[in-house]
């Protein structure tokens, strides 16, 4: 507007205008020449331009770098919250299973209290023992020593003492099963 009001104006005023935008236009370009410039010619503007391509070209990298890496930190994080809720749920199992082993060692500490008060009170025996030399003298000792080796073998093979040998299998088996 006030380019168009000079342009419209009249002489006088206009000389005065004229001179006053002369005045700026003198300031601004001696101020414009105390500015510090970076020495360079004319051809650096063409390497200007092969910059520019070459920042635009690493920008662009960059950009498709950080959505991959994006996407990748995406599938971690998911990865991550499956394992937490597998790391809550292996927590859960493991209270279960400590609590089940507590009840295991208790019921364990009351059957080995149950165990020492049952102890079997057996007569000691005899200071002199049995060898072999007297259990010779004996067997010498029976009259009949054929018809006492029948009466054996028939005491053996009898179903009451197979019955007497299951029992006393079963009944170890089961003492094994009580001590650790």
């Amino acid at each position: 507007m006030s380019i168009l009001s000079i342009l419209a104006g009249k002489g006088k005023e206009k000389e005065e205008i004229q001179r006053h935008l002369n005045i700026i236009k003198d300031r601004f370009l001696a101020q414009c020449a105390k500015l510090k410039v970076p020495p360079g010619k004319f051809v650096d503007i063409g390497r200007v331009r092969h910059l520019h391509l070459t920042e635009k070209r690493k920008t662009t990298a960059g950009e498709t770098s950080l959505h991959s890496l994006e996407h990748e930190v995406g599938k971690i994080s998911d990865m991550l919250e499956k394992t937490d809720v597998e790391i809550e749920n292996f927590d859960e199992k493991i209270r279960i299973l400590s609590n089940q082993l507590e009840e295991a060692e208790t019921e364990s500490q009351e059957l080995l209290q149950r165990c020492e008060k049952d102890v079997l009170h057996l007569p000691r025996l005899p200071d002199s023992g049995f060898t072999g030399l007297i259990q010779q003298e004996e067997m010498l000792k029976i009259p009949d020593p054929q018809a006492a080796l029948q009466d054996v073998l028939a005491i053996q093979s009898s179903k009451e003492m197979q019955n007497m040998l299951a029992f006393l299998e079963q009944a170890h088996s089961q003492a094994d099963d009580l001590w650790p």
